[in-house]
Formats: structure tokens, C-alpha cells, sequence
């Protein structure tokens, strides 16, 4: 399944790399398109999570969280809480125990299923981990159906043979790794405190303590796994066995003490991540973050998979559930890909950049330098094709310059038509404009900052020498 997720991600990707090239034409920056298509790609995984992911897996509990906060999709850009002194950080508790509850989940067998969901093959798991012949053989597409047509154990102290018992086991080997035993030693490893401990402490947290109410308490066989397992003391139970043995909240996969800090992490990267796509900073303009709202897994599903008629619209969720008033159905293919528009998101960002406004920005600077324009023809044109990448890449973090509207067009900044060295002060607007993004660039674009430097270091040395050349006597 994990390899089927990635493949699933990097198809993506090189459909949405594909369409910005066909945008932007033959001028395409590679590094530019891999980036921009790398952004689109983890908001769509983001939007899926939160909208998809946790309302399956935390069901009408997700309304007694923090008061339903992770209940209720924006649907238009939120303005992020400015004071992000925790930052996107994770939870040690989260990555060592409670995201890890899932592992019991796991089937002993791997299914494919042709395009009528019938089931084509059924391995078993311990047989072939890292053997990616079925996903060769069956396609991508076919391990997907399977996936959405065979139910997923429920999450709890039992774990399959394959995972519990078979972990790993080369094909030379009587048996495997033990999962259930790893996840307990990496607890451990981790200084992770006991179970009874965050109980006591979620009881008393104004965001987790709805969770407990009502809530069924342990599985029957709790005292029993204390008195043989931890000598009668149940301060010593680990954090992740402990979680394992809570019944179920209603319509979840997991009990009050493992749902408290999934959601409490969840929350975290939702409000501390200025990279959160619904964050309204994080786009620059409006048309990216509606397209990426029409997206969902049954839609991703459809557009990078072979042989895709019909999905379920909720393939988190096995067949006939329901969740948040919302029941699991089949829908076709053709009517999910009506609603998506790709190309939608990138045309308002490299309109201004057709062949037609590159000619008319060789015509103004033809005048500014009219008097070495024949022998500096190819010099110009060269910094102009520069100067439209440094305006691409700055609208592709949002960041604006005084114009307003996040480029570096010409018809921004009044191009007087004289044949004057004051015309020079053109450069000089949009210099100070890129300086003016370089300082939001600083700040939010932390990810490729060394590439933004090497760029605006090359406008000033392009600026200097185009000074020169028009005998100016200003040196930027």
C-alpha cells in the first residue's frame, strides 16, 4: 500500500508538471514547474487528509475535539493565527504510538481487482514484501480496487500473522520480525511515559476531555494484560499498548487517549504550517485553492490510474458505511472528472508572459537603448527572458510587489518612450520590487531561499551592466 501511495503521488505530480509546461510554452523553467507542481501536489494530499482521512477515521467524535474544529472545512482561504512560536513540530507521542495504531489494521492478504471490482489475485502479504510483481503484473490501478474492495482489520491488541509474525521474512525464512514488539520498543527507546500518565492528563485538557464522556472504557481483557503482563501495576502500561486496548470512541477506529493525540497533532500542522493549504497566504489566486477543493481521493483515483470506470466517492470507508451523515457509494469516473479543471489554476499566472508581451518588452528596451541596441540585440533579449523567470518565481510563493497583481510586467511602472538614461530607472523599479518580494521571499519561502539569492544577485549585476552600456553614470 505504501508503494502504491508514492506511485500514486509521482503520477500526479508529472501530470500537473506536464500541464504547467503546456501553459507556459517552450521558455519553461524545469526547476520552476518542478516546484509549482510539487506545491499542487501536497495540498491536494493535505485537503484529502483533512477532509477525507480524519472525518473516516475519527467519525462524530471529531465534533467533540477542541469544539469541532478539524470538523468543519474552510471553504475559502483562512487567515492563519500570525503567532506561530510552536511551528509545524510533531508529536513524539503521535509518531512513536498513536499513528502507529494503524499497523494492527493491516490484512494478511493483497488483493487486485479488475474494473468491476472483481477480486483477480489474493497474496498473502508475508510472502511478498518487497516483491512489487503484483503491482507489475495487475497494474496500479488493480492493487487500488483491490484495496477499496477488501475490508481493513479493526485497529485493536490483535495484529495479523503477517505484520506480527512475518514481518520482513525473506523468502529463505521459517519466520519474520515482530511489529507489535518493535512498536513497543520504539516507545520505550523514545522515553515515551506511560499509558495512565496522558490519561489522567487528556482528562483534564480542555480540547480532549469531551472525548472521555460516555466514552465505554477498556476491553474486557484489560486487568488480565496488567497482572501477567506488568506485574499488577498499571502505571507501567505502554502508552502504545494501552491505546490498543480502548474501546472504540463512536463511528472511530481508536479510543478517546489515541484519537486526543492524532487530532491534537493534526491541529498542530493545520494552524502552525504557514505552508497549510487552505492558509491564505499560501496561494496567488483564489482559482488554485477552488480547483484543489473539487479534488478527493475517488477523483485522484480517476485521473493517474488505468482502467478507472467507477471508484467509491468515500474509499476510506468500507461498503455501505456512513460518516457525518455521508454513505459510501460508487460513482462514475466521467461525471468526478467534469468538475476539475487543472490548466484553470496555472493560466492567470502565466498570462502575461506570452510571445506578444516578451516582443513588446524588447520594444521598450530597443528605445532605452537605442543607441547600442544593434550590437547588444541578443543581450537584451536575454535579460529580458530573465527577468520573466525572476517574476514567475516570485508569484509562485504569493508574494506581491507594488503593482499589486504579483508580476514584473512593464505596463506596472510607466516606460517613458525617450531615448534617455533616466529610462535606466525602469530596471531600477523592478529591482526594488524584487527587493520588496525578496523580503517576503525570506520569509516564506525559506525551501529554495539560495536559489532566490543567486537570482536577485544576477539582476543586480544585469542592471550594472546594462548602465554601463547606456553610459549612465548610476550604479545600482
Amino acid at each position: 500500500m505504501l508503494v502504491l501511495k508514492h506511485l500514486c503521488d509521482k503520477l500526479f505530480h508529472n501530470v500537473l508538471a506536464k500541464q504547467i509546461e503546456d501553459v507556459m510554452g517552450a521558455n519553461a523553467d524545469p526547476e520552476f514547474i518542478f516546484n509549482e507542481a510539487r506545491k499542487i501536489n501536497i495540498a491536494v494530499q493535505q485537503k484529502m487528509l483533512y477532509e477525507e482521512m480524519i472525518p473516516a477515521s475519527f467519525g462524530e467524535s471529531l465534533l467533540k475535539f477542541d469544539g469541532g474544529s478539524l470538523a468543519s472545512p474552510s471553504d475559502e482561504p483562512i487567515y492563519q493565527d500570525e503567532n506561530r512560536e510552536d511551528g509545524p513540530k510533531v508529536f513524539n507521542e503521535f509518531v512513536t504510538a498513536a499513528f502507529r495504531i494503524a499497523h494492527s489494521e493491516q490484512p494478511d492478504h493483497v488483493v487486485a481487482a479488475d474494473s468491476s471490482y472483481n477480486i483477480t489475485q489474493k497474496l498473502d502479504l508475508k510472502d511478498n514484501f518487497f516483491d512489487p510483481h503484483l503491482m507489475m503484473i495487475e497494474g496500479p490501478g488493480a492493487v487500488c480496487r483491490g484495496a477499496a474492495a477488501f475490508q481493513s482489520l479493526s485497529a485493536g491488541p490483535s495484529f495479523a500473522d503477517s505484520v506480527a509474525n512475518q514481518l520482513l521474512k525473506p523468502h529463505t525464512a521459517f519466520f519474520g520480525q515482530d511489529l507489535f514488539a518493535i512498536n513497543i520498543a520504539r516507545g520505550r527507546d523514545h522515553g515515551i511515559a506511560g499509558y495512565k500518565a496522558y490519561v489522567d492528563l487528556f482528562k483534564a485538557d480542555p480540547e480532549c476531555a469531551a472525548l472521555y464522556e460516555d466514552w465505554r472504557g477498556m476491553m474486557p481483557n484489560w486487568r488480565k494484560l496488567i497482572k501477567q503482563q506488568y506485574r499488577n501495576k498499571e502505571e507501567d502500561v505502554d502508552l502504545y499498548v494501552g491505546m490498543l486496548m480502548e474501546e472504540h470512541l463512536e463511528g472511530a477506529s481508536t479510543g478517546p487517549t489515541a484519537s486526543c493525540v492524532q487530532l491534537k497533532q493534526f491541529k498542530q500542522s493545520k494552524t502552525q504550517d504557514r505552508w497549510f493549504y487552505e492558509n491564505h497566504d499560501f496561494w496567488n489566486n483564489d482559482s488554485k485553492f477552488d480547483q484543489i477543493k473539487k479534488f478527493d481521493v475517488a477523483t485522484l483515483m480517476c485521473y493517474v490510474l488505468e482502467d478507472m470506470n467507477t471508484v467509491p466517492d468515500l474509499p476510506f470507508l468500507a461498503e455501505g458505511s456512513k460518516i457525518l451523515g455521508k454513505t459510501r457509494k460508487m460513482v462514475e469516473c466521467s461525471e468526478l472528472l467534469k468538475n476539475v479543471n487543472l490548466p484553470k489554476i496555472y493560466a492567470p499566472d502565466f498570462a502575461t508572459y506570452s510571445n506578444d508581451v516578451f516582443e513588446a518588452s524588447v520594444a521598450a528596451l530597443k528605445k532605452i537603448g537605442a543607441k547600442n541596441w544593434e550590437k547588444n540585440e541578443k543581450q537584451f533579449r536575454r535579460h529580458v527572458e530573465k527577468w520573466s523567470w525572476l517574476s514567475q518565481n516570485v508569484r509562485t510563493v504569493g508574494c506581491r510587489n507594488p503593482a499589486g497583481d504579483g508580476s514584473l510586467d512593464l505596463s506596472d511602472f510607466n516606460v517613458s518612450e525617450t531615448e534617455s538614461c533616466d529610462n535606466i530607472w525602469y530596471y531600477k523599479t523592478n529591482l526594488i520590487a524584487f527587493q520588496n518580494n525578496y523580503v517576503c521571499l525570506d520569509n516564506v519561502h525559506k525551501r529554495n531561499i539560495v536559489h532566490f539569492q543567486r537570482r536577485y544577485k544576477l539582476a543586480k549585476r544585469m542592471l550594472n551592466r546594462i548602465a554601463k552600456k547606456l553610459n549612465c553614470d548610476s550604479k545600482y
